[in-house]
């Protein structure tokens, strides 16, 4: 079995020398140096005002929205800033960022318009917390859907700004033609998860819900579950009659179309259930049945080639173009279609 190893444009031009090549296009990296990140978790300000490093706040709607990754959240930025009138998409081609993609912009306060909680007042971050005229809103996600979205985002398709210490942590495998193995792949970032959640909750794609949503000390008025009985769209139609005009709903993220069921097995849910143990419970998401063995096929030579050629050029300026069709086809190839949605 192969392995392929992620790196940064820098890396690989200082490990071009460890470089081997098999028959599907796939390539070894050796020689990997991460530099340790740490992070620290504050519950509180020095105020004592929660902390809440992805909250937005929107005045004219009157909403406290506390973001999770992987959770509707740019669908949720792009509702909230058409509620306050300053979403702003001309911005797109000149916001710095390290993507071309427009579910990474969306991100940006230049582009959704929202106000970081961080830069309130005292006064202000106490009145978005206790108000009965403000709305506090989040969205949570079922943590085996979401931790499937993320690994599709964050390490198949490269997602922008991960950290060295997760990605000497993340590594392809591939069967006996060279071809990448989804499968065995998702297996091994699983128990790398697992094993070493320290580095991985760098990043707060891998980190649990809890830790940004934090429902012991804030009373949300509006705690939506993703994917059940259109809870999204109910939202919608709530803010829209709040701020007195239509407000649409649109899904930005694009992925590759990897099913949960095909991907997680019985054995690998107790490790989920085992890592987010907190999400399932303080959300009140069951425990679910999977089959012993997944049922993914792996990647063709096609699919595998644009992969790796995505992961080559992510982070290479020059080749952004290159990246985004890439991604277009490599989409394609693993759906039949040209779009899906994580």
């Amino acid at each position: 079995m192969f392995i392929h190893q992620f790196m940064s444009a820098n890396e690989h031009k200082v490990n071009k020398r460890d470089e081997t090549t098999h028959s599907c296009g796939a390539t070894k990296w050796s020689g990997m140096v991460a530099v340790m990140v740490a992070r620290k978790q504050f519950r509180h300000e020095a105020n004592g005002a929660p902390r809440l490093p992805t909250g937005l706040v929107g005045f004219h709607s009157r909403v406290l929205y506390v973001s999770v990754t992987k959770a509707a959240s740019t669908s949720m930025k792009t509702m909230l800033g058409e509620a306050e009138s300053r979403f702003n998409p001309p911005t797109l081609p000149f916001t710095p960022l390290s993507s071309g993609y427009f579910a990474d912009f969306i991100h940006s306060p230049a582009v959704h318009g929202l106000r970081p909680y961080r830069d309130l007042s005292f006064r202000q971050k106490k009145i978005t917390l206790n108000s009965q005229d403000w709305w506090r809103v989040a969205v949570v996600r079922d943590p085996y859907d979401r931790l499937v979205s993320t690994w599709q985002n964050r390490v198949v398709m490269l997602g922008s700004g991960l950290p060295a210490e997760i990605r000497r942590h993340l590594q392809f495998s591939f069967d006996n033609s060279g071809c990448i193995d989804i499968s065995s792949s998702f297996e091994a970032f699983v128990r790398s998860v697992a094993a070493n959640r320290k580095s991985f909750f760098i990043d707060d794609h891998f980190r649990p819900q809890a830790a940004a949503v934090k429902p012991s000390m804030i009373s949300y008025t509006h705690l939506l579950r993703l994917g059940s009985s259109d809870s999204l769209d109910e939202f919608r139609v709530a803010l829209s009659k709040r701020v007195g005009k239509e407000i649409p709903l649109i899904s930005h993220n694009e992925g590759l179309g990897l099913r949960t069921e095909d991907l997680v097995t019985q054995s690998l849910a107790t490790v989920i259930e085992d890592i987010y143990a907190q999400d399932f419970s303080l959300f009140n998401y069951p425990a679910r049945s999977f089959p012993a063995i997944a049922t993914r096929e792996p990647f063709t030579v096609e699919a595998t080639r644009l992969a790796l050629y995505l992961h080559d050029v992510v982070a290479d300026r020059e080749a952004r173009r290159g990246a985004r069709y890439a991604l277009r086809e490599l989409r394609a190839r693993v759906t039949g279609t040209n779009t899906g949605t994580l």
